[in-house]
């Protein structure tokens, strides 16, 4: 959000251009009116506008209220710098005002008001007595009117009687005016009533946009308003509304790109709309701004911390910085330099401080970047894993705002195409639709044909908010029985049919999948239109239909698009009953990119996997391949990690999108009738700030499937979350499974429903006949990998299993004899980029991924156990990689490297390519 005077300075330059006179005449002296009532501080008081406006607001669509005087009697003055004009006749009986807080519509039945009262010139108004009210949700000084249809709003206001409440104050200074820079709605959406209060009747100005129907269409048609729809430039929408009084209506609307400036209105029924002050308010018509944010001219990191501490934001824009460290755990508030853990040594994986000096070691300079687990983001961008980032250039897609008490880059939900990190090839994996229906009316459910806007610049006309419950009356429908599920009725009336839209998202479209339901009868029907737009024009398109419909049936939709690149999507209620009453109204939720089915398929081992004991803590930051997580529902899982060197899983529902979340970490079958001591124990820890919604449960269960299985609840001790930090780490005490045979699973469950402090759960430790049980049966032998042997030089490399032998845990430092070493072996396959662990090893170069490659003592190895992970450097990979490679599978190659834990092995990191070996 940025001020720009600009428009203003060139308007009154044009003034200026006709008062030349002859140089043989005087100038006339200008009188300059001063208000007496700003003079008179015993009986007058001075408010500003936003202050006004917020103690006279109610939430009613309309209203009205005398303004009465102060609490010590005095009246009340507000004043400000006139920013309307009924000169082009497009603005009709108002007049506006300005102050550094906001802006004042004034209801006021007269015209040519310009001719008085000009632009820039400044007016104290005398409030006392006067009306304040709504008209359709617009705040307004005006007169009271009782409608039989909208009962209590306002109307216009007696010219006389508003002479009689004005002093004019100075000249007019057309150059003092504010012209407030908005990029995208998501800046003005959410908030309540103190965003409508800050920003109804502002003069603003969007960048960058354009008209769907620019060179085609007039901007209105003969003494009829019309709506015209204006395409921001991150891709939202919003209508421009001019009047066929206007001398401009009949004027085509500009083709292509260009800024434009005008009075941001409301209305209850459309939102947010925009009023040209006349035809001037379209410029740089093929040559717009191009300020900071856009992908191709991101911030940098400097430019995003000076906006941010100078109480701006910006959403939805690039920035662009170095990764210098990462956050110290423990940390809840960043106000030094201990704070932050500058390098490329860090403990935790969750964040990434970036700025834009590489060398930077100044927290007030840097901006803190929050990583979403299981994201692409967390995966390749974090340093606890991939210490090389140190010093690389990223370029991230957000929010600009704070996020621990520092400057921060919020709202990166972490997909591949909201990211990028130089010298990384990262893989698109999708997922990258994100409407957060939840921002929409500030997460207030709305009555019909409203227009919505969401926090990230999703769209809906003539549409409903709806959120779940337990009622099906409207606002309200039965999804789950859960208040924390929010969807958008498209309504169904074919004269106002419902249309989402989203901004241009980037990173492609692999298969779009949502939920459905009819919302306003039993055996209803369905019939939405699916574009997907690319420049404006619908590159693919699907329909979806279906009939008899219960009312609020959980319907799915899944359709695969393969869209490359950047794209709109567009979803367009088609009204299947062809009325002009809301029969069709229908409601969508959780659009994704992927397919859905109400939770994470859990796969089951099979019983001739059982095994016989448990004794687990979860190392190296990997769920062992053999454990099973299961989202029953929501999008947080389980994850492995460390903290002071106690590795071990937890769950939390902090920065969750989707509650409520019912996550589960499920043990390998275990066949109790092998088991000779039967007795399970754990440890657990809690960080909740005193939570009590959030539940941690722990089953005996006959499979691994929570939706199917028999489950037998058992009761051990757990700690109780503390008012702040962490508890300590308790045993659960010797839990007896001596009543359960066969074969069983253990499920660890977190849950928990919408809460402002969700608890962190972890558990570690977790053991049953860990001293061992009885032979489970005949078991293939371990695998000999081989000989151990070379000194790691180029002349005599290590062998693969010499690689193996030395074991490598730490993930940064090579230990003695590790370091800068050759190695030799035979290319074999790869890791994918779902499950980078070495036992998810596909011994193909179908369907490679480009950062690893998997190698083996021979070429035709097939056991995992027997090779090594090799990462793969961008300098390496046009040579080695399979996927531009295939024919490398087989090869014997000799690489130079670091020997370190790499995907939860011994491996080689920061790799050399040497040569092929014959």
């Amino acid at each position: 959000m940025r001020i720009f005077n600009k428009y203003i300075g060139l308007l009154f330059a044009a003034t200026l251009g006709f008062t030349a006179c002859q140089d043989d005449f005087d100038d006339p002296a200008m009188s300059s009116p001063s208000s007496a009532w700003l003079a008179d501080s015993e009986n007058y008081q001075l408010m500003s506008i936003n202050d006004f406006k917020t103690e006279y607001w109610q939430d009613a669509e309309n209203y009205y209220a005398t303004v009465g005087a102060a609490a010590d009697g005095k009246r009340v003055l507000v004043k400000g710098r006139v920013i309307s004009s009924d000169a082009s006749g497009n603005i009709y009986k108002s007049l506006i005002i300005q102050d550094a807080t906001g802006a004042l519509a004034m209801s006021i039945n007269a015209n040519s008001m310009n001719n008085k009262y000009r632009r820039g010139q400044e007016l104290v108004i005398d409030v006392t007595g006067m009306t304040v009210g709504k008209y359709a949700g617009l705040q307004q000084l005006g007169f009271p009117e009782d409608s039989e249809s909208y009962g209590a709003q306002t109307t216009f206001m007696p010219y006389e009687f508003f002479e009689q409440h004005v002093q004019m104050q100075g000249l007019p200074a057309p150059a003092d005016l504010d012209t407030i820079t908005i990029r995208s709605l998501s800046e003005i959406s959410g908030g309540g009533a103190a965003t409508l209060v800050k920003w109804q009747s502002q003069l603003v100005r969007f960048n960058d946009c354009y008209f769907a129907d620019g060179g085609k269409e007039t901007f209105a048609t003969s003494k009829e308003t019309v709506n015209r729809t204006l395409t921001l430039s991150d891709g939202s929408s919003m209508v421009v509304r001019t009047s066929g009084y206007s001398n401009f209506y009949s004027d085509v609307l500009p083709e292509g790109h260009f800024d434009i400036v005008g009075i941001l209105g409301y209305h209850s029924n459309g939102g947010w709309q925009l009023t040209l002050i006349d035809r001037k308010g379209c410029m740089n018509v093929g040559n717009p701004t191009q300020g900071p944010g856009a992908e191709d001219n991101p911030y940098t990191v400097d430019e995003a911390v000076s906006v941010i501490n100078g109480g701006g934001s910006d959403n939805n824009i690039w920035l662009t910085g170095y990764i210098v460290g990462a956050v110290a755990p423990g940390v809840q508030s960043v106000t030094s330099n201990t704070d932050i853990q500058f390098g490329a040594e860090v403990d935790l994986d969750n964040t990434l401080v970036i700025a834009s000096d590489p060398e930077c070691k100044d927290w007030t300079k840097c901006m803190v970047v929050s990583l979403p687990q299981d994201s692409p983001l967390r995966q390749y961008g974090n340093l606890a894993d991939n210490p090389g980032n140190y010093k690389a250039q990223i370029w991230l897609k957000g929010n600009l705002g704070t996020l621990l008490d520092m400057a921060a880059l919020t709202g990166n939900n972490g997909a591949a195409a909201n990211f990028r990190i130089d010298g990384l090839d990262i893989p698109d994996t999708g997922g990258n639709l994100d409407p957060d229906f939840n921002t929409m009316n500030n997460g207030e459910a709305t009555g019909y044909y409203v227009n919505l806007t969401s926090a990230t610049g999703w769209t809906a006309t003539n549409s409903q908010l709806l959120r779940g419950g337990d009622s099906d009356s409207s606002p309200v429908f039965k999804v789950f029985g859960d208040a924390s599920v929010f969807a958008v009725g498209l309504n169904g009336n074919t004269s106002k049919p419902g249309i989402l839209t989203s901004p241009t998202l980037s990173g492609g479209l692999k298969t779009l999948s949502f939920y459905y339901t009819q919302v306003f009868n039993d055996n209803g029907k369905a019939k939405l239109t699916i574009n997907i737009k690319q420049n404006g024009t619908v590159v693919a398109s699907d329909v979806l239909e279906k009939s008899g419909i219960t009312k609020f049936e959980k319907c799915v939709y899944s359709h695969e698009f393969n869209i490359t690149g950047s794209y709109v999507l567009e979803i367009i209620n088609e009204c299947p009953s062809g009325q002009a009453v809301n029969k069709d109204r229908i409601a969508i939720w959780n659009l994704t990119d992927g397919t859905i089915s109400g939770g994470d398929t859990p796969v089951d081992p099979t019983p001739g996997n059982a095994v016989t004991s448990l004794d687990e803590t979860f190392p190296n930051k990997q769920i062992p391949a053999d454990w099973t997580l299961v989202k029953a529902a929501g999008d947080k899982a389980w994850y492995a990690t460390v903290f002071n060197d106690l590795p071990y899983a937890a769950c939390t529902g902090y920065k969750g999108t989707t509650p409520p979340y019912d996550s589960w970490l499920i043990s390998p079958a275990v066949d109790l009738s092998k088991v000779t001591d039967k007795k399970l124990s754990f440890d657990t820890q809690v960080n909740g700030y005193g939570s009590t919604t959030t539940v941690f449960e722990v089953y005996v269960m006959t499979s691994a499937d929570p939706a199917t299985a028999t489950k037998t609840k058992l009761n051990p001790a757990l700690p109780t979350a503390p008012d702040s930090g962490y508890s300590s780490w308790l045993n659960s005490g010797e839990l007896d499974l001596s009543s359960f045979s066969g074969i069983v699973y253990i499920g660890f469950r977190y849950y928990a429903t919408t809460d402002t402090q969700y608890a962190t759960w972890c558990v570690t430790n977790v053991k049953l006949n860990a001293g061992g049980g009885e032979n489970p049966g005949p078991v293939d032998p371990t695998p000999t990998p081989g000989p151990a042997d070379g000194s790691g030089t180029e002349a005599d490399p290590y062998s693969v299993a010499k690689v193996i032998a030395l074991n490598a845990t730490d993930k940064t430092t090579p230990a003695e004899g590790c370091k800068s070493v050759y190695v030799k072996g035979y290319i074999v396959g790869f890791m994918p980029s779902n499950k980078t662990v070495l036992s998810n090893t596909q011994f193909t170069a179908e369907g490679a991924v480009n950062t690893n490659l998997v190698l083996a003592p021979t070429a035709d190895c097939k056991d995992y156990n027997l090779c090594i992970p090799v990462q793969l450097p961008a300098a390496v990979r046009a040579t080695l990689a399979l996927d531009a490679n295939p024919t490398n599978l087989g090869k014997c190659v000799l690489l130079q490297g670091d020997i370190l834990n790499y995907c939860s092995a011994s491996g080689l990191k920061n790799t050399k390519f040497i040569k092929f070996v014959d």
